[in-house]
């Protein structure tokens, strides 16, 4: 019998979103009106130069998305309003500006990434989007991106509470006693850096000036000088201070991480913990820019990474590993490439799955899939996999788990992109990454054929026959072709005796 649902249920199924509140007064410095204005501007400035030189050439039309998360879309259109007057006012000042063209914003919904949708912004055929909310600051080569990080004014009375509150509680637990570090650095997602951390670091140099106190600094907020190689490392889409690193103390507590944070269950406290696993003990601090109540714990990050080299030993095992793409951004396709050669050469089975937001539901569907591999960025490709069935594991223990030539260490790299050929810490395999050869898909005549793989002949078949020659193929309603079947009671009871089989005895 067909097993089928009512569509309308999906329509008017309601979502629970806890909207975000902005003031009405920290508008504007919130959502940095007067910053994408300028970043507009520029943009339209630099599409229409190489027109100038072409005479009666019309003026240009400049697309730009705008990336909300859920929590902040419902200001999307108070938003736009804000923006297309500025836009206009802008306009009529600058007669070059008013010359250039015009510009069109469109609003990007159902986007909760912290990466950038590089896939909706070329359907749409943006030039540029804005991108608003916490974010991972993954390269987008082919797209300008304009970082909106949701900063409140740095002078506002909460913001100086919870600064001073935070430099109190960092004195009193991880700079007391006889074992005091001599460097700390303070890590922050994007929003709490410049309303929360800079003020905190004024008010620990201040009261402590013989510790070193150090930023890691977001990538759109960092200045030339921070992004100079050598003077900084690039970490977590952060930009570290390089004097933080030398270390002429051989004591292991003399570097202290401390990660700041308003959930306790972020991502970038774990990619933190495992960045600075053989740098120095992390910490975690809770707070609200609104509640003086400050919660400072010490991430066990032993245990951590041995979950992670757990994964890595279930990926040595798996025979069918999954590629879920969880990424929208032009600089997975490198990564893409690499795994698919990697597990290729490896004697493993690759599949590449694509299905959206993930949930446990969605890869459940995938029962043959040994473990996943997760290709995105360095916060999605840690998700937790306890609540699924396949392991879920990032390509730092894929590539563990593949590469004999890659040695032990207890360090973590969360960018993969320094693995990859080229990169710094890149580590090349006995056998050759590079894209397979020879594995037909049906169409191109290769199906079948003899190919060289680790110094053997084998036959490329290709990895839809395991599918279709299974018994099992899943759910197929065939709606028309089968009778509906009449409901029946099904049995009760325990399964060592059900109640009908008492009554059959008794008959």
């Amino acid at each position: 019998s067909a097993i089928t649902g009512d569509d309308s249920k999906v329509l008017a199924n309601v979502l629970d979103i806890q909207p975000e509140v902005v003031p009405d007064a920290e508008f504007a410095t919130y959502f940095d009106l007067s910053g994408t204005v300028e970043f507009i501007r520029n943009l339209l400035l630099a599409k229409a130069k190489p027109q100038a030189a072409e005479k009666q050439q019309p003026p240009i039309t400049v697309v730009v998305g705008l990336q909300l998360p859920s929590p902040l879309f419902h200001y999307a259109k108070r938003l736009v309003n804000e923006l297309t007057s500025l836009l206009k006012a802008a306009a009529d000042e600058d007669e070059q500006v008013k010359l250039a063209g015009s510009v069109q914003l469109r609003l990007l919904a159902d986007t909760d990434s912290c990466c950038v949708d590089c896939v909706t912004a070329a359907h749409c055929g943006c030039s540029a989007v804005i991108h608003y909310g916490d974010a991972c600051f993954s390269r987008c080569p082919h797209l300008s991106v304009h970082y909106v990080l949701g900063c409140y004014g740095n002078q506002s009375a909460a913001g100086r509470a919870v600064s001073e509150k935070l430099a109190e509680t960092i004195l009193s637990t991880v700079l007391a006693g006889q074992d005091c570090p001599g460097k700390l650095l303070l890590v922050a997602p994007g929003a709490l850096h410049a309303s929360v951390l800079l003020a905190a670091r004024d008010c620990l140099v201040a009261k402590q000036p013989s510790i070193d106190v150090y930023l890691a600094t977001p990538n759109p907020l960092a200045g030339e000088a921070d992004r100079i190689e050598g003077a900084a490392r690039f970490l977590c889409g952060r930009w570290v201070p390089e004097p933080f690193f030398n270390n002429s103390d051989e004591n292991p507590t003399s570097r202290v991480i401390v990660h700041v944070t308003t959930d306790a269950d972020s991502l970038l406290g774990l990619a933190v913990a495992l960045a600075f696993l053989d740098i120095g003990p992390v910490y975690q601090c809770v707070c609200q820019p609104g509640d003086s109540a400050i919660k400072l714990d010490r991430i066990d990050t032993n245990r951590r990474f041995k979950r992670r080299m757990l994964l890595s030993s279930k990926a040595a095992e798996a025979r069918r590993i999954g590629l879920l793409v969880c990424g929208c951004v032009d600089s997975l396709t490198p990564t893409l490439d690499y795994a698919l050669g990697l597990v290729r050469s490896a004697g493993r089975v690759p599949y590449i799955v694509s299905v959206g937001r993930i949930n446990p539901a969605k890869l459940a569907n995938y029962a043959d899939i040994d473990a996943f591999a997760l290709i995105g960025c360095y916060l999605r490709a840690l998700l937790d996999s306890r609540d699924y069935f396949q392991p879920l594991l990032s390509m730092v223990e894929l590539e563990r788990a593949l590469n004999p030539n890659r040695q032990f260490a207890y360090a973590y790299n969360v960018d993969f992109s320094d693995c990859l050929p080229g990169g710094r810490d890149f580590v090349e395999p006995p056998f050759p990454a590079a894209g397979p050869a020879g594995d037909g898909d049906g169409e191109s005549g290769a199906e079948g054929q003899l190919v060289l793989r680790n110094g053997n002949l084998q036959v490329a078949l290709p990895a839809g026959n395991f599918l279709s020659g299974r018994s099992w193929r899943g759910l197929d309603p065939q709606l028309g072709a089968t009778p509906v079947a009449q409901l029946e009671k099904g049995r009760s009871g325990l399964a060592i005796r059900y109640d009908s089989e008492d009554a059959d005895n008794a008959k």
